[in-house]
């Protein structure tokens, strides 16, 4: 940040400003969003065996799922469940399982959707 002086006309200017709200979309491997609407399933017993999941993206076109399993429910639950998943997409993104126990929270506490840790600023808007 810089402060107001006589040089910058006593306007004060911010650099490197980040969004508050994290981004709602996944990057295919040709570049392009994939919004998350599209890929969640609507009906709950696609859910089954899943308690919460969480999407997780380093690299584009890839994405691991972190799945907490309900209690007395296993892998292939979890699989069935990112098959689903990855039938939505199709082959713009491969999903990856990981079988987790918790989902970590921010310093807040808060947990991510979409856990993104692209560079999206040459991401397409389409």
């Amino acid at each position: 940040m810089r402060l107001p002086d006589e040089h910058n006309a006593w306007r004060l200017k911010a650099r490197a400003i980040t969004p508050r709200r994290q981004p709602k979309f996944l990057v295919g491997a040709e570049g392009n969003r994939i919004v998350t609407p599209t890929i969640v399933p609507v009906h709950p017993d696609k859910f089954f065996g899943v308690s919460e999941f969480q999407f997780y993206q380093d690299a584009p076109g890839r994405c691991v799922v972190k799945v907490v399993l309900r209690t007395g429910c296993g892998e292939p639950e979890a699989r069935l469940f990112v098959g689903e998943l990855q039938g939505r997409v199709g082959a713009g993104i491969r999903f990856d399982l990981a079988l987790v126990s918790e989902l970590a929270g921010n310093a807040r506490g808060k947990r991510l959707f979409i856990d993104q840790r692209l560079n999206l600023a040459g991401v397409n808007a389409t």
